[in-house]
C-alpha cells in the first residue's frame, strides 16, 4: 500500500485486512497463527515506510485491547523467530518519520508491544530498536512523547539481555543530560531509568561520580532529579559505594540540608538515608553515630533555622523507613519529632506527623511509647492544617493495618478523636477517619473488639460509638476501608 500513489479504496482495504488478521495472532492453532502473521507481513512490506503509519491506529487499538492487553505475550511471535520483527517496524516508523501525534501512538503501541515480548524475542531486534529510540529522545518533542520514550527504553534495558550492554555509555550519557530537561515529568523518567543501569553492571564509580556532578551543577528541579537517581542507585549498591566516592557524597548530602528548596530537602534526605542504609551492613554502629550526630544536634527552630530542621526531621523519616530498626533510638526518635508537633510551621508539622507514623511500624507489642505516638496522633487530628490531619487519619490506618493489637490497645484515646474527626465537613477528612475507624473498631470481620472494647468505656460514649457503627461503619462497601 501507498498513501501516494494507491487509490483510498485500496489503503482502507488493506487497514481493514490488517484488522482482521491481528486477532488471529494469538489464535489457539499455530498453523492459524502463522498464517496470520505471514499475512500482517505481507501488508507491511507491500507500501512505503510512511504508508505503514496508517496501520498504526489498528495495531495499538488491538494492543490496547482485552483482547491481548491482559496477556503475556503474544503467541504468533514467539512462534516465528524473528516475529516480533513483522510489528516492530510499524512502531518504529511512526516515532522516527510521523507527526508528533504519531510518534506519541507510535510510542504507546511500541510500549505495549515491549511488554508483550519475551527477552528471547525480542534480543534480534534489540540493536534497530534500541538506537533509534537513544538518538531521539532528547529531541525536543513534548514531555509526554519523552517520557513515553524513555519508558520503552526502560523497558528495552530489562529485556534486551545481554545486547544491552553495549548501549551502556550512551544510556547513562542520555539519561543524565535529562536529569537537566525542564520538564519534572521527563527528569523522574531518566532517574528511574538510571536505577535500571545499575542491574546492566556499569562502572559505578562514572556513575555516582557523573550524578554528583550533575546535582552540583544544577538548581531547584535538576537535583531533586539527580538527587531521586542517586537514591534509586545507592539502594541497589548498598555497601559496594566506590571508598573514593563516600567522603564526596557525605559533603554534597550534608551542602543540601539547608537547601532552599523543599523538594530537593525531601530528595536529598532520602538519598542520604540511602547511602546510611548500604553504609550500615558494614559499619552499623560508626553509621548510627553519622545518623544520630546529623538529627539531634538541633534544639530549636530559631537555633538552626527552618529549612535545616525539615532537612533533618525529612532524614529522620526516610531513616526511619530504610535502616534496620536496631541501627535506630526509637525513644530519642520519638522525643526529637514530637517536640515539634506544635511548631507555627504547617511543613514541620506534617513532618513530624510523617516521622511518627513510620515509628509507629515499628513497634509489634503495646508500650509506653506506643500509648505516646497515640496521644500525638489525636494531637495532629486536631491541627489547624487540612494536610496534617489527613497524614494523621492515614497513619493511624496504617497503624492498625501493620500492628492491629498494639493500635487496639490505645482504643480509647484514638475513637474518642476520631469521633469527632468524622464530623469534618472537609470530605477527604471524613473520609480518612471513618476508613481509620473501619480498621480499628472491624466491626464486620472482628466482632469480638467492639465486644470487649465497649464495656470498658463510659455508657454515654458506649452509645455514640454503637450508633455510628451500626449507622455508618457497617453499611461501608466491602474493601471501602482500604481507599485512602
Amino acid at each position: 500500500i501507498s498513501t501516494e500513489s494507491e487509490e483510498e479504496g485500496v489503503v482502507e482495504a488493506a487497514v481493514d485486512m490488517f484488522g482482521l488478521l491481528l486477532p488471529l495472532l494469538k489464535d489457539l492453532d499455530v498453523d492459524t497463527r502463522i498464517a496470520g502473521l505471514a499475512g500482517v507481513e505481507s501488508i507491511v512490506k507491500s507500501g512505503t515506510k510512511t504508508a505503514a503509519v496508517v496501520l498504526l491506529p489498528s495495531l495499538k487499538q488491538w494492543l490496547l485491547s482485552s483482547d491481548i492487553a491482559f496477556a503475556d505475550h503474544i503467541p504468533a511471535v514467539e512462534s516465528v523467530p524473528k516475529g516480533l520483527g513483522v510489528l516492530l517496524p510499524i512502531c518504529l516508523q511512526g516515532i522516527l518519520a510521523g507527526s508528533v501525534e504519531v510518534r506519541q501512538e507510535a510510542s504507546v503501541a511500541l510500549g505495549s508491544l515491549l511488554r508483550l515480548a519475551s527477552v528471547k524475542s525480542l534480543e534480534p531486534h534489540l540493536l534497530l530498536t534500541m538506537g533509534p529510540l537513544i538518538r531521539i529522545v532528547s529531541d525536543k518533542f513534548p514531555p509526554e512523547l519523552r517520557t513515553s520514550l524513555l519508558a520503552n527504553l526502560g523497558l528495552l534495558m530489562e529485556k534486551g539481555g545481554p545486547g544491552v550492554v553495549r548501549f551502556l555509555r550512551q544510556l547513562q550519557s542520555t539519561f543524565i543530560k535529562l536529569l537537566g530537561d525542564g520538564s519534572r515529568a521527563v527528569r523522574r523518567a531518566a532517574a528511574q531509568n538510571l536505577k535500571l543501569l545499575i542491574a546492566q553492571n556499569p562502572k559505578l564509580d562514572s556513575l555516582v561520580s557523573e550524578l554528583l556532578a550533575c546535582a552540583k551543577a544544577h538548581q531547584a528541579g535538576q537535583r531533586e532529579a539527580a538527587l531521586q537517581a542517586l537514591e534509586g542507585v545507592l539502594l541497589l549498591v548498598g555497601a559496594d559505594v566506590p571508598a573514593a566516592l563516600k567522603q564526596p557524597c557525605v559533603e554534597f548530602f550534608d551542602s543540601c540540608l539547608s537547601d532552599p528548596d523543599e523538594l530537593v530537602r525531601l530528595a536529598n534526605s532520602r538519598a542520604f538515608a540511602a547511602y546510611f542504609k548500604g553504609q550500615c551492613l558494614v559499619d552499623e554502629q560508626g553509621t548510627h553515630t553519622q545518623v544520630e550526630m546529623r538529627i539531634h544536634e538541633a534544639v530549636g527552630e530559631a537555633e538552626i533555622g527552618i529549612y535545616n530542621l525539615h532537612a533533618r526531621l525529612t532524614l529522620l523519616a526516610a531513616c526511619l523507613e530504610m535502616l534496620p530498626e536496631d541501627s535506630m533510638d526509637l525513644g530519642r526518635a520519638y522525643k526529637f519529632a514530637s517536640q515539634y508537633l506544635q511548631s507555627t510551621d504547617s511543613m514541620i508539622r506534617l513532618c513530624v506527623v510523617v516521622c511518627l507514623r513510620r515509628l509507629s511500624l515499628h513497634f509489634a507489642d503495646p508500650c509506653q511509647l506506643t500509648r505516646d505516638l497515640a496521644v500525638s496522633f489525636t494531637k495532629a487530628m486536631d491541627d489547624s492544617s487540612a494536610d496534617v490531619r489527613l497524614e494523621s487519619l492515614l497513619a493511624v490506618k496504617m497503624w492498625v493495618k501493620a500492628h492491629p493489637h498494639v493500635a487496639r490497645d490505645q482504643l480509647e484515646v484514638l475513637v474518642t478523636s476520631l469521633l469527632e474527626s468524622v464530623r469534618h465537613k472537609n470530605l477527604p477528612l471524613k473520609i480518612a477517619s471513618e476508613r481509620a475507624l473501619v480498621h480499628l473498631l472491624a466491626p464486620r470481620t472482628e466482632s469480638w473488639v467492639l465486644d470487649e472494647f465497649l464495656p470498658s468505656i463510659p455508657p454515654h460514649l458506649a452509645k455514640r460509638v454503637e450508633d455510628y457503627v451500626e449507622r455508618v461503619l457497617c453499611k461501608l462497601p466491602i474493601g471501602s476501608d482500604d481507599e485512602n
